[in-house]
């Protein structure tokens, strides 16, 4: 067995749920890996300070409090019934998805409003502009022509 195994059993170990094989294997573990036995000793002093804490007896009338309110009807919030609330919930959702359906206009990007003679103008880096087909001569006349 492996460490996390191990961690997922030690409550059970604790409390003398683990069949005897489990029990033997999960011992034999915890004698070689002082991690898991540190964490399962942890465990037992917790357990302990729990039992040594004792119970506390909750003032007299706690529990006829609670059986109250467990018979009572439950209450919707004040003004608005549960039927109201339901259709509310259910007009918003129509609403919305009547909205996500609904047809829109197709996105237009605008045109960019740099040119080639105006990007080798600006950058001066022809290493960034793939040009393709495109002869120095046609270059030269694009910038020419723009200013």
């Amino acid at each position: 067995m492996n460490c996390r195994n191990i961690r997922k059993r030690l409550s059970a170990l604790q409390d003398g749920e683990c069949d005897p094989r489990s029990t033997r294997k999960i011992e034999d573990h915890l004698r070689k890996c002082p991690r898991c036995r540190g964490e399962y000793d942890s465990l037992g002093q917790t357990v302990n300070t729990l039992l040594a804490t004792g119970t506390i007896d909750p003032h007299p009338g706690f529990i006829p409090s609670v059986m109250e309110r467990i018979r009572s009807p439950k209450r919707s919030l004040p003004g608005f019934s549960p039927s109201f609330v339901y259709a509310t919930v259910f007009v918003f959702c129509l609403i919305f998805g009547f909205w996500l359906n609904s047809p829109r206009p197709p996105e237009v990007t605008p045109a960019s409003p740099y040119t080639l003679s105006r990007l080798l103008n600006e950058n001066r880096q022809l290493s960034l502009i793939h040009v393709q087909n495109i002869t120095w001569s046609m270059i030269r006349t694009e910038m020419v022509n723009a200013n």
